[in-house]
């Protein structure tokens, strides 16, 4: 559903942010998404969202194109662990 998304909504080589908890332990969304010619964070590895109390798996990612990353940012502390069984990736770009 995704593909087929970004193929009817987004223009080819436009400004693009994909973000989120994908669930992907085998890596087939970023085959995908590197298909559209978006790439994961660099910052990224290694940025552990699960679960938020004692994040073990990076199950959240952030993935781009045509946008120049500028930082990426996981808070924690016990105000994150109420709000969601996953941290939240904040991620900062210039255009």
């Amino acid at each position: 559903q995704l593909q087929r998304f970004i193929e009817r909504e987004v223009p080819p080589g436009a400004p693009l942010v994909v973000a989120g908890d994908f669930n992907d332990w085998g890596g087939q969304i970023k085959r995908m998404l590197g298909g559209f010619g978006l790439y994961e964070f660099e910052d990224a590895a290694g940025m552990m969202t699960y679960p938020s109390r004692l994040p073990l798996a990076q199950l959240d990612h952030v993935y781009v194109r045509g946008l120049t990353p500028c930082g990426l940012h996981v808070p924690k502390g016990k105000i994150w662990w109420r709000m969601s069984d996953h941290l939240p990736l904040i991620a900062e770009f210039k255009l």
